[in-house]
């Protein structure tokens, strides 16, 4: 399977990797673990949940055709937003934008965005990306990012590992100040961790913490609370999502 015919499948839908994998009904890295190098191949039915989630063939996928065709799968996974309603609002995630603890206020918003089907029994939620900490994921300003809590995805998965994007709280001068931000797990040290945004900028910090949740920052602490299982893009514009938002 092409990595060039997939990623011209998901500019087209205008949808990231992590939508690709949620619409087949797969884990988050289902998609990105091809595209990053990861893995060479879909097993089993693999390669046809890719194209039903890309609505094209498998021909096209493989580079057999240039006709998109579409998929010979009748049933797709597509979860229905009409039948959960939505997921509750969280809050902003934006990297390196610290604020006063208790601040922001977080309206009492359902988006609707379907629950990740994997984990029924989750308290799921979604982040409102603000920046471009993860543009080079394909996860730009305005995105909402649904979330498992981070027991709830242990309970599952066990445990989130290197590759997966996860909300941090990361608070400093004993809790005063706190910045929460959507980074990448990139490795694992001394019983601690390194997460990083995934960002075409590069000026954007790089987030070690200790064993004990300790960081570099005075009074520093961090911990993760949630593991992103999808990314949705809702409105086409800023100002359309504003406009949202004000209702």
């Amino acid at each position: 399977m092409r990595k060039d015919r997939i990623e011209a499948r998901l500019e087209a839908l205008g949808i990231t990797q992590f939508e690709a994998a949620e619409r087949a009904g797969k884990n988050t890295h289902f998609i990105y673990d091809f595209l990053a190098g990861k893995k060479r191949t879909f097993k089993g039915d693999g390669p046809e949940l890719v194209a039903a989630a890309l609505e094209c063939s498998v021909d096209y996928l493989n580079g057999d055709t240039d006709e998109v065709g579409g998929s010979k799968r009748r049933k797709p996974v597509f979860p229905s937003t009409k039948k959960h309603g939505g997921l509750p609002f969280r809050g902003i995630v934006e990297a390196d934008a610290f604020h006063r603890a208790g601040s922001r206020r977080i309206p009492d918003e359902l988006i609707p965005i379907a629950p990740d089907m994997r984990f029924p029994n989750a308290k799921q939620g979604c982040y409102l990306v603000r920046g471009e900490g993860l543009d080079a994921l394909g996860i730009h300003e305005g995105t909402f990012l649904t979330t498992v809590p981070i027991a709830d995805y242990a309970a599952t998965e066990g445990g989130h590992r290197p590759g997966d994007v996860v909300v941090l709280e990361h608070t400093r001068f004993g809790g005063r100040e706190v910045e929460i931000s959507a980074r990448e797990l990139v490795a694992l040290e001394n019983g601690g961790a390194v997460y990083a945004c995934r960002s075409t900028d590069a000026g954007h910090s790089v987030l070690h913490v200790g064993a004990s949740g300790e960081t570099a920052e005075k009074g520093g602490y961090a911990k993760v609370v949630a593991v992103v299982v999808g990314a949705t893009k809702l409105f086409a514009s800023a100002s359309a999502l504003r406009r949202a938002l004000q209702r």
